[in-house]
């Protein structure tokens, strides 16, 4: 089951309003911190074979290594969860979380500021 809890809009990261934001879940099992804790400004990538969320891992070859958005919320993935993350705005880099020099390749319509 699906779980979505709102645990407030703590998107600090951002440098600008503009943004557009697409929805996805994240898939749990991926999660790999012992309190399922994500934070907002977290970099993403997508499992190729189920199309769910996970933190970006360029040294993945499942999806992960390529970085799609960055999540819009904190949450707690104890379970799958349906969240946002943005693909296009302005973020401020020093406050990304799981990014490196290709996940900025990778995400041509952020700009890092």
């Amino acid at each position: 089951m699906l779980n979505q809890t709102d645990y407030g809009s703590v998107a600090n990261f951002l440098a600008s309003e503009h943004k557009i934001v697409l929805g996805g879940t994240i898939d749990s099992s991926l999660i790999t911190t012992t309190d399922k804790y994500l934070e907002a400004g977290t970099v993403l990538g997508k499992v190729t074979a189920t199309g769910k969320l996970a933190v970006y891992d360029d040294t993945q070859t499942d999806g992960r290594e390529t970085a799609v958005g960055i999540l819009m919320e904190p949450v707690v993935a104890e379970e799958d969860v349906m969240v946002t993350y943005m693909v296009h705005g302005a973020v401020i880099e020093s406050k990304l979380t799981s990014y490196d020099e290709a996940a900025k390749t990778d995400l041509p319509h952020i700009i890092f500021v």
